[in-house]
């Protein structure tokens, strides 16, 4: 299944649905993709279509879709329903309903639809 990425701004077209993003790469599946030269820090991703396990380390993460589970180290987490847990180490939290857990050590949380 194909998903849309967007990292600071450049987009790309995955197949994968087990997202990793870490300093200038985008990992999905085990395949790694390059989002350019130099030490880019990803600061914003947004994923447009539902994923399985999404694995961010310092980046506001948004998911325009469903998520099963999302660990952000530090970063504002926005998504649909998710069918498993979120963690964030500091970070706000706000998505649809959730079967699994969320939290946040420094962050707001706001869940089951709550806008």
């Amino acid at each position: 299944m194909a998903t849309k990425i967007t990292v600071n701004g450049k987009t790309m077209v995955v197949d994968g649905n087990h997202i990793r993003v870490s300093g200038n790469q985008v990992i999905a599946d085990g395949q790694t993709v390059s989002l350019g030269d130099g030490k880019v820090v990803a600061v914003a991703i947004t994923i447009v279509g539902d994923v399985q396990v999404l694995d961010s380390e310092e980046a506001d993460v948004t998911v325009q879709g469903n998520v099963g589970t999302v660990r952000s180290t530090n970063g504002n987490v926005r998504a649909g329903n998710v069918t498993g847990n979120i963690e964030t180490r500091n970070g706000n939290v706000t998505c649809g309903h959730v079967q699994g857990d969320v939290s946040s050590r420094n962050g707001n949380v706001l869940y089951g639809g709550a806008k």
